[in-house]
């Protein structure tokens, strides 16, 4: 995570005195979904999860794209994941996978900002965070909540916010 922001933040005034440049950070899955035994890299990874994304709104009024990669490959660092996980076969998950979606990310065509992608085994995903509907109850009280958490778990009208202000308006409207 300190690796990625200091990185960031050499390199980001150069790029926007030029008026452009990418970025492309390095997650996780393990970051996005979690996994077990792996708390603190989940940690650090979901965190840069959020550098991404927040970098990435700081700087629309130039051609920066800032973006993540969460490959599923087997890497040195990824080794315990594969050795708690034997069933993977570790073969099927070569960093060659990885690559094409990383120099997309890197050439001056990709538009795509503030977005993580997966890449593994020759499968190509986006990964997001969403939120439900949900339900406006300012006056609930002990004991009610539970009653609203089949609304608060439906997918129906499911939202995808672009930042922490989509959330709040959610909240407000």
């Amino acid at each position: 995570l300190l690796g990625s922001f200091w990185t960031m933040r050499a390199a980001i005034p150069h790029m926007r005195a030029q008026g452009h440049g990418r970025i492309v950070n390095t997650s996780s899955a393990v970051g996005a979904f979690g996994a077990p035994e792996f708390s603190l890299y989940s940690a650090a990874k979901a965190a840069l999860i959020g550098l991404t994304r927040s970098a990435a709104q700081e700087h629309l009024d130039i051609d920066l794209r800032i973006n993540a990669v969460a490959p599923v490959a087997e890497t040195a660092l990824a080794k315990g994941f594969f050795t708690l996980n034997p069933m993977l076969d570790g073969s099927m998950f070569a960093v060659k996978h990885v690559t094409p979606m990383v120099t997309y990310l890197c050439h001056s065509d990709c538009m795509l900002n503030g977005e993580v992608l997966t890449a593994g085994a020759g499968r190509y995903a986006r990964i997001w965070s969403a939120t439900s509907v949900g339900i406006l109850s300012p006056g609930i009280e002990d004991g009610a909540f539970a009653d609203i958490l089949p609304a608060l778990s439906s997918r129906d009208g499911e939202i995808e916010p672009w930042n922490a202000l989509d959330e709040f308006i959610l909240v407000s409207s």
